[in-house]
Formats: structure tokens, sequence, C-alpha cells
């Protein structure tokens, strides 16, 4: 299965239904970010979550600055895309549950 991280939909129907017509529900999941992240039981720890560096764990609190696009990790010196970053965060994560 691979799953794929959808963010930031911000009205572009066309586009989502464009990406659903080529979506495999067989084998592959869709996972929505963006304007739900203040939904659910848990937003504190979703932000927890996606602000860490997907290389090393440093959780970089200034990315809750919906303004920083791109960081580099003080820890690691990885050069960070913010969403590709909490992509790849979420990603990790479903992985991890599906294989415990």
């Amino acid at each position: 299965m691979e799953f794929f991280a959808i963010s930031d939909i911000h009205g572009q129907l066309e586009k989502l239904e464009s990406l659903l017509r080529f979506w495999n529900q067989d084998k592959e999941q869709l996972i929505f970010l963006g304007d739900y992240i203040d939904r659910g039981p848990n937003p504190l720890g979703v932000l927890k979550r996606v602000q860490s560096c997907s290389c090393c764990g440093y959780r970089n609190k200034d990315v809750k600055n919906l303004g920083l696009r791109e960081w580099e990790c003080p820890n690691c010196h990885t050069k960070h895309d913010r969403d590709l970053n909490a992509s790849i965060n979420i990603k990790s994560e479903s992985l991890r549950i599906l294989t415990a």
C-alpha cells in the first residue's frame, strides 16, 4: 500500500476530482492535511508530529508560522520544504501504525 498526503485543497475542486480519477483505492491511501488540522481529538499532537525533522526528529516550533515554507534543521542541517516534510512524517507514522 502506498500513502499520499494531500495538503490545502483551497476550493480547487476540479484539481481534486482530477486526482481522484487516477486514485487506485486498492493500492493507495490518501491522507488529507491542511485545513483539517484544527479538527479532531488531538490537534496539538498532529502539529508536534508534522513539525519534527523527518531525518532526525528535531522539533522545529517555528514551522507553525504559516509564512515559513522552507527551513533547515539546526540539529542535522537537512533542508526541508514544510509541507513535504510533514507528508514524510505522516507517511512514516502511518507505516509505523500499520506494522505495529
